[in-house]
């Protein structure tokens, strides 16, 4: 079996800071690499030439994809990995991309990036956000990026009916460490804006002006419709853009837009592997409302497996509130109460919280255990519905002195004393 060579294609400028790092990452493991300084003035420069490695030149012009093309035009291998200065892969990883490379017959496939609060990716790094990036594929295919910023590679790739799978490969991207996140943010806005406002309009630049505006913007679904029905709009570029609007679906709206009903932007979406947490949320909030509940059980688990952030950060109290309750309802207290125990770990004990504890702790007929949990923070009463404001204070009328703690405060005596919670 003939073994594929490897090339890696970067670009760069001015990262004299991770350099070294990165050529000790990746020299070992690659068959060709292709630099490509796009106006550095630093010492970067004089770090490779002690490598012994040559550079490409290509001057910088706001815009990603012509210099990232450039870099691609001069790789020697079947294979490119597209890989930042900043970005770092283990050695266990690029056994595994050695491994399918060799075997697999696809032409494309998505990596595991993983975003870092700070330098250290080597052990216990601090996890920033984590995505899947389209980073691995075959040379000599005539793939090219589109888009200025945010480049993207999929379009060409599908255009040509290229097979593009998921793989488990790690990037670790040091990029947002030290508080730079901010600042690569605003200059990609800043990108967006220039070119958008010169007039271009492609697919790619259209959804991206749309995740500018989406959350503060009514004008971010006729964005993303108009992404979708552009001319070019194909594949995974028009699958993300349906993600997009089920995502505001799912936050603003259970209804869907012109022709798109949730079920056709659930079936678009579900096209792009990388979304599909976004598909199983939808698709469990439909079996959910028609009181499914071991079927939505499963999609809410699903919907947690498959969700990276933004959309962990947006939904993830939804799913763990909708576990431990349909778990309650099929009369699992154990595992319901599971599920609360992490909602307040990961989200934060807030009443929501609290509450559905309490209730938990009553169904067990664990009536100090309800008492004790509400009495750590009463507080938390002012937010609960007027419902349950009542049916707490008509539980702890009804528990009277039998409910007594080692101060000497009672079940009956916490009710008067709460009583600026009970009509708030």
């Amino acid at each position: 079996m003939k073994i594929p060579k490897l090339s890696i294609c970067t670009i760069f400028r001015d990262e004299a800071d991770y350099l070294t790092e990165f050529l000790d990452c990746v020299t070992p493991y690659c068959d060709d690499l292709v630099l490509v300084d796009t106006g550095s003035v630093d010492s970067s420069q004089s770090m490779i030439q002690s490598y012994g490695l040559s550079c490409h030149s290509f001057p910088w012009v706001d815009d990603f994809s012509l210099a990232r093309n450039y870099s691609l035009s001069h790789a020697k291998g079947d294979w490119i990995l597209q890989l930042d200065c900043d970005e770092r892969v283990r050695p266990e990883d690029f056994l595994k991309l050695r491994h399918f490379i060799t075997h697999e017959s696809c032409d494309a496939a998505f990596v595991k990036i993983i975003n870092t609060a700070d330098k250290n990716w080597k052990s216990d790094p601090v996890v920033f956000s984590k995505q899947q990036g389209l980073r691995l594929f075959r040379n000599h295919k005539g793939y090219q990026y589109q888009n200025p910023i945010h480049e993207n590679l999929a379009p060409s790739i599908e255009a040509a009916h290229g097979v593009i799978l998921v793989s488990d490969i790690v990037i670790w991207h040091l990029g947002y460490a030290d508080g730079l996140s901010q600042k690569k943010l605003k200059r990609n806005q800043e990108l967006i804006h220039k070119h958008w406002n010169q007039g271009l309009r492609t697919p790619s630049l259209v959804f991206y002006k749309a995740m500018l505006d989406f959350d503060s913007s009514e004008k971010a679904p006729a964005l993303l419709l108009e992404c979708m029905e552009m001319e070019g709009s194909l594949g995974s570029l028009r699958a993300r853009a349906a993600a997009r609007l089920l995502c505001w679906c799912l936050i603003y709206s259970g209804s869907g837009y012109k022709n798109y009903s949730c079920q056709r932007l659930q079936e678009m979406a579900m096209e792009h592997a990388p979304d599909r947490g976004l598909v199983y949320l939808s698709m469990a909030r439909d079996s959910f409302d028609k009181r499914q509940l071991q079927q939505a059980q499963k999609l809410f688990l699903l919907a947690e497996a498959n969700m990276g952030n933004p959309d962990r950060k947006l939904f993830l109290k939804e799913i763990l509130d909708s576990l431990g309750t349909i778990a309650a309802l099929l009369g699992n207290t154990k595992e319901a109460t599971a599920w609360f125990e992490r909602y307040a770990r990961d989200i934060g004990r807030d009443w929501i919280c609290v509450l559905n504890l309490m209730r938990l702790r009553v169904a067990d007929r664990d009536f100090f255990g309800a008492v004790w949990l509400l009495r750590q923070d009463p507080a938390q009463i002012a937010g609960m519905p007027k419902s349950a404001r009542a049916s707490i204070r008509q539980l702890l009328n009804a528990l009277g002195d039998t409910v007594k703690f080692e101060d000497g405060v009672t079940a009956r005596s916490l009710e008067t004393q709460w009583l600026e919670y009970w009509d708030s």
